[in-house]
């Protein structure tokens, strides 16, 4: 962290903090007082400006820990509160300048914590995202966040007030149709160069990277044509004695079919 001290996140040692002038390690584990890490599955520690560890954990909920004072804020799923995180299993983390902590969850889709307010709020599926099991994230250098998932990757762009139910949502969502070797990434491969150029690691042993800034939208919609007629999967043409045809299929302005 930004005092020189060395957090480490353990699959069922909870988290560690390691003393490089000794050795030494001291270990925040689950125990019965009050002030108690809420599970010793975690991983992701993420910094924030303030000095704040954030703590992602499966099935532990969002931790967060205050090094200075060793104090412990957990805060957990709900069901049907959206106040709440949206899902207890939660890895990585992203940090906006305007102090707001995005995180991504595995099922919950993406997540907004106001650490000022305590509020939440989940970006999934329903709002435009192709997965809501999502394996990491990063920031490029215009602000957009990028997310690897379990559907692709997604860019998001962070509204200026996440909260205001009626917010601007700008999500886009790449795939194999657009070039993609595969649709599921590894969870933490992600990374961003000096130069901004983005590097995911994929689920089929291939990296995926590229520079957002060189990325063109194609905005072209091409146009529908039907070429071609089948009736139980074998083609009809005009000469046909069912006499469904007059014309080649593309010349035809029309077709009646029975519904029986």
């Amino acid at each position: 962290d930004h005092k020189g001290r060395y957090w480490c996140a353990t699959f069922g040692g909870g988290l560690d903090e390691y003393f490089p002038e000794t050795g030494k390690f001291k270990a925040y584990k689950v125990h019965e007082g009050k002030n108690s890490i809420s599970t010793n599955t975690v991983h992701g520690v993420f910094e924030a400006s303030d000095g704040t560890l954030y703590i992602g954990s499966l099935g532990g909920g969002l931790i967060q820990f205050y090094p200075d004072s060793e104090i412990f804020q957990v805060y957990h799923h709900v069901p049907g509160n959206a106040g709440t995180p949206s899902n207890d299993d939660l890895e990585y983390f992203c940090e906006t300048p305007s102090g707001l902590i995005y995180f991504t969850t595995q099922g919950g889709g993406l997540n907004v914590f106001d650490p000022r307010k305590k509020q939440f709020r989940a970006f999934t599926t329903a709002d435009g995202f192709s997965s809501n099991i999502m394996s990491g994230i990063i920031e490029d250098n215009r602000g957009t966040l990028w997310l690897s998932t379990m559907g692709g990757i997604s860019s998001f762009v962070p509204p200026e007030n996440p909260f205001t139910p009626d917010c601007k949502i700008s999500i886009r969502n790449y795939n194999t149709n657009d070039g993609l070797p595969c649709n599921e990434f590894q969870f933490g491969g992600t990374w961003k160069s000096g130069k901004g150029i983005l590097y995911f690691g994929t689920a089929c042993g291939k990296v995926v990277y590229f520079n957002p800034d060189e990325l063109k939208e194609n905005k072209f919609v091409p146009p529908v044509f039907i070429t071609g007629f089948s009736i139980n999967n074998r083609p009809v043409i005009p000469s046909d004695t069912n006499k469904f045809l007059q014309r080649n299929t593309e010349f035809t302005k029309e077709i009646t079919l029975g519904y029986r």
